[in-house]
């Protein structure tokens, strides 16, 4: 009978580590479980607060359409108006769950004020943004 060579002694310096076990030198964290904080980056929240930002603006003409608006327009674009709808509802409840008192009332304020300024001229490109928005917030939290 022979032993198994996979597990006599300890593992090799000299050869690659398999993949999952990289660790964080300083902090002996596993890279998978690593957040921003871990590693040593502090997510900028000016950024996050923009992102989120800018998806209520960009959702919130289509969302608050159906109230505002009787028409055949309102039927034709209930898809937009669907995604819209989700993509503004999540950002909200985000801003309100994730953020500080004031920062949240910051990323309200100016996100009601630049749905004012934007044109809805494209919609389907709006909400496209603003769902691409949500999903580089969520990607970074």
């Amino acid at each position: 009978m022979g032993t198994n060579p996979k597990t006599v002694g300890p593992p090799r310096a000299d050869l690659p580590q398999p993949r999952g076990s990289a660790e964080i030198p300083a902090t002996g964290t596993p890279l998978a479980t690593a957040s921003f904080e871990t590693i040593g980056c502090a997510m900028p929240p000016v950024f996050t607060d923009l992102l989120l930002g800018a998806a209520l603006a960009l959702s919130l003409r289509r969302f608050i359409l159906p109230y505002v608006v009787e028409d055949d327009i309102v039927r034709a674009s209930a898809p937009v108006t669907m995604v819209a709808s989700a993509v503004f509802l999540a950002a909200l409840a985000l801003t309100c769950a994730d953020k500080s008192f004031w920062s949240a009332s910051v990323t309200l304020t100016g996100g009601a004020l630049l749905a004012f300024v934007f044109d809805d001229r494209w919609p389907k490109l709006a909400v496209t943004a603003a769902a691409a928005c949500l999903l580089v917030y969520l990607g970074m939290r």
